[in-house]
């Protein structure tokens, strides 16, 4: 494996893993251009792995050399930030796949399609160069055949005695060509100007059931055959009497085991005055390369550990659910759970059994759910199931008592040292007053994280509210301009959304911990412009990105300021005063 990497460390990290996960490899480390292109050059690679940022080259140049010089080696990015928009234009401009360095558990599996990927590439290349081969020796039969036949003709007025030579000549000759076209696995067949069959061959027997005899003479559309089909077939057909090129088509056709994909290349046969006169159409069983591209576009939007629906699969079916429930006016509600203690599991007990943990709670999930309903894992810990066609009354109290009764069973029949449990909030679509998604999920988030901090109390129920709309403020809150940003004493860097007399509103690359106080710097032109204490009232998961570009999720938090002097009142009034009194900043 060629590894485009400037950190030592991270290469050996991603061939430690890859030991561990049992593939053995040669692995080559390089990290600037001329290396890259000498180790490209040499080649003998079978995989190449490149982080999307170096100091002196960058991976989409990587990507580039190698799609035009060794366009058949799969490419894979692995980095440690990458956001979704930049992962997409990567598989756009011929990626094999992304890895974030965070989640190396994938690498294995995405290495593993990669290279069954090629495979299946490699033997569909040398199928197609043993079927050019193959008719290339059809064509060399053919002209041997001739040249048999023509040397018979000159010799039949000199020597009677060679005519029975030359007929046997020729009918072994026959005998081996059919023998060839008719064991072929592919169909092969000859059609005239009126679409009929001159000829097929006994593979249509296996794929259809239908005997090659019943063929002859007959068109598609005189033997019964699906209307989709003939239009296919016909139009792909009429197309090369006109023109005399040849074409490829791919359709479904009826098999004996079900439906399947097939691939067939129609070519023009021409006549000796060079007029065209029949189409050689030679077809072939593409289903199991049609069954690898689905399973791919299902890998992209499945959890690989627990095989639910992972964010983007979710956001994808959960969106479709909504328009037609917008459209209908149907309500549905969005429950969020976050797994309890999932750090202690992973430290006490080890990440193999913490994966575990989070396999038996997708199962519980499943059990406790309808076949009907969303289920996926959004996040590490995280959970969220969109049940369609809720009950009209006491939803939170069946779920709670659906979810605690599977949790329950299952912690008493395993004995691993630790019992599962989880903190749940539920947010309910009105579609009187439409919230989207995105915003239904985040007040689920937030009551979920409600829950978590007062999960001692026991409740049979689920935190829950209608719609994804907070509740109406007591301040006003004013929008500061574009990237204002603050200063979190221990957290760091924050960006302000909104401020009021009463509190602030922070965009937050991590979640705050509800009943935390923090110190809050107010920067104005990135000098200090006023140092407040606040409270963390709530705060919960967004969609977009911390920075303007940015497709990675941050976190939101209210803080309620907190200690407020007459001093610091006067400065808060002062500065939201500037706010108010610009155009573009109005109270939100």
């Amino acid at each position: 494996m060629l590894n485009v990497e400037d950190n030592p460390g991270d290469s050996e990290l991603v061939h430690t893993r890859l030991t561990e996960e049992g593939i053995a490899c040669d692995f080559v480390r390089v990290e600037t251009k001329e290396e890259f292109a000498a180790a490209i050059k040499q080649g003998g690679f079978d995989l190449i792995l490149a982080d999307y940022s170096l100091p002196s080259f960058d991976g989409l140049s990587a990507l580039k050399m190698a799609k035009t010089r060794c366009p058949e080696i799969p490419f894979i990015f692995v980095s440690g930030a990458i956001g979704e928009e930049f992962a997409i234009e990567t598989l756009k401009r011929g990626a094999t796949d992304y890895v974030l360095k965070d989640r190396l558990s994938r690498l294995a599996a995405a290495i593993n399609r990669a290279l069954l990927e090629v495979e299946g590439q490699t033997k569909r290349r040398q199928a197609e160069k043993e079927l050019e081969a193959y008719q290339k020796h059809l064509e060399e039969l053919v002209s041997e055949r001739t040249t048999d036949l023509n040397k018979a003709n000159k010799q039949l007025h000199r020597e009677l005695s060679e005519r029975k030579k030359a007929e046997e000549t020729l009918y072994r000759r026959e005998r081996e060509f059919k023998a060839l076209v008719e064991n072929a696995p592919d169909i092969v067949q000859r059609f005239d100007k009126e679409l009929r069959h001159l000829y097929i061959n006994p593979a249509v027997e296996r794929v259809t059931g239908v005997s090659p005899q019943a063929f002859v003479g007959k068109t598609y559309r005189e033997l019964g055959f699906p209307k989709n089909f003939l239009s296919i077939w016909e139009r792909a057909l009429q197309k090369v009497f006109e023109r005399g090129r040849e074409s490829v088509i791919e359709f479904e056709m009826p098999t004996t085991h079900g439906g399947g994909y097939i691939e067939a290349r129609l070519v023009p046969e021409l006549s000796k005055d060079g007029s065209l006169e029949s189409v050689l159409a030679i077809s072939r069983d593409i289903t199991d390369r049609k069954k690898l591209e689905e399973q791919l576009r299902t890998a992209s939007i499945t959890d690989e550990l627990t095989g639910l629906l992972n964010r983007r699969g979710f956001l994808i079916f959960a969106q479709k659910h909504f328009e037609v429930a917008k459209r209908n006016k149907r309500p549905f509600s969005i429950l969020y759970l976050d797994l309890n203690e999932m750090k202690k599991i992973n430290d006490e007990f080890g990440h193999k059994e913490g994966d575990q943990a989070l396999i038996d709670i997708s199962n519980i999930l499943k059990k406790s759910f309808r076949a009907s309903d969303i289920i996926a894992r959004i996040g590490g810990d995280e959970f969220t199931v969109l049940i369609s066609e809720p009950p009209r009354s006491e939803l939170e109290r069946t779920v709670a008592q659906h979810i605690q009764d599977n949790l329950r069973v299952h912690n008493e029949q395993t004995e691993k040292g630790y019992k599962l449990s989880g903190s749940m909030g539920m947010v309910h679509y009105d579609p009187e007053h439409p919230s989207s998604v995105e915003e239904l999920l985040a007040r689920a988030d937030e009551l979920m994280y409600e829950h978590k901090q007062h999960r001692e109390l026991k409740s049979e129920t689920i935190p829950s509210s209608k719609g994804g709309k907070k509740e109406e403020r007591a301040y006003d809150r004013y929008e500061t301009e574009d990237k204002c940003l603050a200063e979190l004493v221990v957290s760091g860097s924050a960006m302000i959304k909104n401020i009021s007399f009463g509190g602030i509103s922070l965009r937050t690359p991590q979640r705050l911990p509800k009943n935390t106080i923090y110190k809050i710097k107010i920067l104005r032109n990135n000098h200090a412009a006023l140092s407040l204490k606040g409270l963390v009232i709530w705060s919960s998961l967004t969609e977009k990105g911390f920075e303007k570009d940015d497709a990675k999720p941050y976190y939101e938090a209210g803080l309620r300021f907190i200690d407020l002097n007459d001093s610091l009142t006067s400065s808060l009034e002062n500065m939201i005063n500037v706010f108010a009194n610009t155009g573009e900043n109005r109270p939100s």
